[in-house]
């Protein structure tokens, strides 16, 4: 997905209140919106590699683009294949490490600054921790059309697209995590919101506001239930941290987020650093279950 659709609604609201603005130019605003409705709203459709066993080159002679294979080659075939096998077997064992090692990989090209922070086995479940960046509800003032003419969304209407987002972003991170973590059953994950426009002058996301956390469970994002079931419902998963106003609207958690949420929302604002579009932290432990 395109970052320039995060920006996009910041600057509908001006072009839309031009008069002078021509109908040809009014389509097209139409037409980027409903590109960056659809992007923000179907990355939990992507299908994302799954992490599997290596396997094992045949060595033996044979020819290569006419060359005979030399020992050399073989050898190094022979190193990959037994590196990549003990990477495997690491997945396996859920070793922490390795795990946030690979789902992190994994996360390198997300627009959401994303990251694994914790790994782990807990009571006998394998668990990663996730946190996800996402913008405010700045992102979700996208235009639409409207009987012939073109407006501005209702409060209601970016109030339902930010909510269908933020569920897409959510789903998707959490099937990512889990394809990276083969052996993984769950994945809790915490999302701290940032104001758009400042991080647009600045490229810094120093205000972090978490505004929903949860716990996935691999069962529960089956590929039946995420065709038929609308993917705001999904996010209603276990040990749900959430708080919105009458509206609909998410708030910041507040009282509501756990001591671990808290620390780990002091944590990241203090050691985040933009880097390459990465989220470069380590910190906080927040197992499945706990609140």
């Amino acid at each position: 997905m395109d970052t320039g659709f995060f920006a996009l609604g910041l600057t509908l609201a001006d072009m839309l209140l031009d008069a002078s603005l021509a109908k040809s130019e009014r389509d097209r605003l139409v037409r980027d919106s409903e590109r960056a409705e659809d992007a923000l709203t179907s990355l939990h459709r992507k299908k994302f590699p799954v992490e599997s066993k290596p396997e094992e080159p045949e060595i033996k002679r044979e020819w290569q683009r006419g060359w005979i294979v030399t020992n050399k080659t073989r050898v190094g075939q022979q190193s990959a294949y037994e590196s990549a096998f003990a990477r495997w077997r690491r997945l396996q064992a859920h070793d922490p490490e390795e795990v946030i090692r690979t789902v992190d990989a994994a996360f390198a090209d997300n627009v959401s600054h994303s990251a694994c922070v914790d790994a782990g086995t807990d009571g006998g479940i394998n668990y990663v921790t996730l946190v996800v960046h996402f913008p405010g509800e700045e992102v979700a003032h996208l235009a639409i059309a409207d009987g012939g003419k073109v407006r501005k969304r209702s409060k209601s209407e970016v109030i339902d697209l930010y909510r269908r987002a933020l569920a897409s972003t959510i789903i998707a991170t959490v099937k990512e995590a889990l394809s990276s973590a083969p052996v993984a059953t769950h994945a809790k994950i915490v999302v701290f919101s940032y104001p758009l426009t400042g991080f647009l002058k600045t490229r810094q996301q120093s205000e972090l506001t978490p505004i929903y956390a949860a716990t996935f469970d691999r069962g529960t994002l089956t590929k039946n239930r995420l065709k038929h079931t609308p993917v705001a419902e999904i996010m209603a998963a276990d040990d749900l941290l959430v708080a919105t106003d009458r509206f609909g609207r998410f708030k910041p958690l507040g009282d509501r987020a756990s001591d671990d949420i808290r620390l780990l929302a002091a944590t990241l604002v203090a050691t985040h650093t933009h880097a390459a579009g990465r989220l470069q932290v380590r910190a906080g432990t927040i197992p499945p279950g706990r609140k």
